[in-house]
C-alpha cells in the first residue's frame, strides 16, 4: 500500500495538522494545533513526529520514515493480538483472527499519519498485557499493560479508562490484591508525573485546570446532530454562547485589550461545549425517546459495522470489508454464549467484550466516527479467538453425546434381538 500510494499521500486534514504540530514542536518545543498554542490534543502524536523530525528532517524523508513506522506498528498489532489470544487458546485459534488485520482498510489507515495506527498497536499490546496478568500473574504482564495504556493515554485522553477496565477481570482471576494495590499506586504516580506539569502548563496559557484536553466541545456538539429526532440547528444561537465565553474570560485580554489567537481557539471549543450541553438538555425535554434511542442504539450501532476506509484505493473492496465487519461483530457476540457453554475463557471473553462496549458508549456520549471504531476492533478479534476453541469443544461434546445416544440405541436393539 505504501509503494502504491507513495510517502506524500494523505487526507490533507487532521493528518496534515498533526504533521505541522509535530514539526513545530521539533522547532520550538511547543505544542500547537492549527497554528496556535493548544491543549486541544494530547501531546503524544506531535511528540512522535518531533522525534522523527530530529532524525530524518522535515522534508520527504520524514513522511517516508513515519509511514514505514506506521506500517510496522500496524503489522505488529496482528502479532500482539496473536499473543493475547495464545495466552489462553491454541495456536490455530490465535492465528485465524489475526488474518482480519490484513485487509485494505487497515493497510490504508497505516499510510495516514494519524493517532489511530499507534493507538491500535498499543491497544493490542495492552490486551496482551492484561490477559497475561490474569493468566500468569507476573510483573511482566503488568509492565506491558501499564506502559501501553500510559502511552495510549498520551495519544488519546479517552485511554484513561484503560487503567480501570481490567479491575473486575483481575479480581475474578484472583490476582494478588496486595500486588494489585501496589501496582495501582505506581500507575497513579506515573499519571501524576505527566498530569501535574501538563496541568501547570495549561494553566499558564489558559488560566484553567485542564488535566487532559479542552477538545471535548466540538465532538460533543457534533454528536448532538447524530441519530434521529435531534433538535434543529436554529434552536439556539451559537453567537450567544460565544459571547458568554468571551465575557467570562475578559481577564485573559492582553495589555492592548485584545485576546490572543490561542485564547480565541480555546473560546470557540468552550462555546461548542456550552451549545452542545444546551442542545442535549433541550433534546431530553423535547423528545426523550428519540434521544435515548440515538445515544443507546443508533450511535453505538454506527460504530459496530463501519470501516475507516474513505479512499477505496483497491476497487470494489469497501463493501466486502463492511460485510466482514458485520461477520466479525456477530462472531464476537457469539463468543459470549459459546464460552459459557464450553466453560472456558469466560473471564477473558467477558473482559474484552465489556471493555469494547464500555468504550463504544464513551464515544457514543460525544461523537461516533469510523476512525474511532477501527481502534476498538482488537477487542472483537480477541473474543473471536476465544470463540473458536469454545466452538470446537462444544462440537466435540455434541458429537460424543450423539455417538453415545447411537451406541445406547444400538445396545438396546441388540438386547431385544437376543431376547
Amino acid at each position: 500500500m505504501l509503494s502504491h500510494l507513495g510517502p506524500s499521500y494523505g487526507l490533507k486534514s487532521d493528518d496534515l495538522s498533526y504533521m505541522k504540530a509535530g514539526i513545530t514542536m521539533y522547532r520550538t518545543a511547543t505544542l500547537t494545533m492549527h497554528g496556535v498554542v493548544s491543549a486541544q490534543i494530547m501531546p503524544g502524536l506531535p511528540l512522535i513526529i518531533a522525534l522523527f523530525a530530529k532524525i530524518f528532517g522535515t522534508g520527504h524523508g520524514l513522511w517516508l520514515a513515519l509511514k514505514v513506522a506506521w506500517c510496522f506498528m500496524g503489522t505488529m498489532a496482528a502479532w500482539f493480538t496473536y499473543l493475547a489470544i495464545r495466552e489462553k487458546a491454541p495456536t490455530y485459534a490465535a492465528v485465524l483472527p489475526t488474518l482480519m488485520y490484513f485487509t485494505p482498510d487497515f493497510a490504508w489507515q497505516d499510510n495516514l499519519i494519524l493517532a489511530e495506527t499507534p493507538y491500535l498497536f498499543l491497544v493490542t499490546l495492552y490486551l496482551y498485557g492484561v490477559i497475561r496478568m490474569g493468566n500468569r500473574k507476573d510483573w511482566a504482564g503488568f509492565i506491558i499493560m501499564a506502559t501501553s495504556a500510559y502511552l495510549a493515554f498520551l495519544l488519546k485522553a479517552q485511554a484513561l479508562c484503560l487503567f480501570l477496565l481490567p479491575l473486575p477481570y483481575l479480581w475474578i482471576k484472583k490476582y494478588p490484591s496486595t500486588r494489585l494495590y501496589g501496582q495501582a499506586f505506581l500507575i497513579f504516580v506515573a499519571l501524576l508525573a505527566f498530569m501535574l506539569p501538563w496541568s501547570v502548563r495549561n494553566y499558564k496559557h489558559f488560566c484553567a485546570f485542564i488535566p487532559t484536553t479542552y477538545g471535548i466541545g466540538n465532538p460533543l456538539l457534533l454528536g448532538t446532530f447524530q441519530g434521529e429526532g435531534y433538535p434543529p440547528e436554529d434552536v439556539f444561537d451559537r453567537r450567544k454562547f460565544v459571547d458568554e465565553v468571551y465575557e467570562e474570560h475578559v481577564f485573559l485580554k492582553n495589555s492592548d485589550g485584545k485576546f490572543a489567537a490561542k485564547h480565541k481557539r480555546y473560546f470557540e471549543l468552550l462555546a461548542d461545549e456550552k451549545l452542545a450541553r444546551a442542545r442535549m438538555v433541550y433534546w431530553w425535554k423535547d423528545d426523550r425517546e428519540s434521544m435515548l434511542k440515538s445515544y443507546l442504539w443508533l450511535k453505538p450501532k454506527s460504530m459496530f459495522f463501519k470501516t475507516f476506509y474513505w479512499d477505496e484505493v483497491i476497487p470494489k473492496t469497501r463493501y466486502p470489508i463492511i460485510h466482514l465487519r458485520q461477520l466479525d461483530f456477530t462472531l464476537a457476540m457469539a463468543a459470549a454464549v459459546a464460552v459459557l457453554l464450553a466453560k472456558r475463557t469466560v473471564a477473558e471473553t467477558y473482559f474484552v467484550l465489556f471493555a469494547y462496549f464500555a468504550q463504544v458508549y464513551m464515544y457514543a456520549y460525544a461523537y461516533v466516527f469510523d476512525r474511532y471504531a477501527q481502534t476498538l476492533l482488537p477487542f472483537r478479534y480477541v473474543a473471536i479467538g476465544f470463540l473458536i476453541p469454545a466452538a470446537v469443544d462444544i462440537f466435540r461434546r455434541a458429537r460424543r453425546y450423539i455417538r453415545g445416544k447411537q451406541a445406547y440405541r444400538e445396545g438396546l436393539k441388540k438386547q431385544k434381538m437376543e431376547n
